[in-house]
């Protein structure tokens, strides 16, 4: 939010909640009411954990229903996704694989982990 405030043409919202300190971000109901207000035309969904079978998963509960609230509320969805996090899952299922229009992941990560993605739809970026 600091970085952004510094661009003249970004609009900056900030969600109340409470924080979890682990990732830095706002989790609880006050958080999801106030993510059910926005439309967003694009979502940047950082995941714990994306597998073709058990979808975006997340390790915190709270965190899940955030992500999951932001997910619902977007037009469409990019999921930002560092190699060792693909083909994993975690404890808390977010959404199917498929709610996501587009992964962005790196240059070197494996094709083994990435083709299932784009078998299934999904537009894969490497960057």
């Amino acid at each position: 939010a600091e970085a952004l405030a510094l661009h003249p043409q970004a609009e900056v919202i900030v969600l109340g909640g409470r924080l979890c300190k682990a990732h830095r971000v706002a989790v609880g109901a006050a958080t999801v009411d106030a993510v059910r207000a926005i439309h967003a035309h694009l979502f940047l969904l950082g995941v714990c954990g994306l597998h073709p079978e058990a979808g975006v998963t997340a390790d915190g509960y709270e965190e899940a229903r955030v992500k999951r609230a932001m997910l619902d509320g977007a037009a469409e969805t990019v999921a930002l996704v560092s190699g060792e996090k693909l083909g994993t899952a975690d404890r808390y299922r977010v959404a199917p694989a498929t709610a996501i229009a587009c992964l962005v992941t790196e240059q070197d990560a494996p094709a083994a982990l990435v083709d299932p993605f784009a078998r299934l739809g999904l537009r894969v970026v490497r960057a």
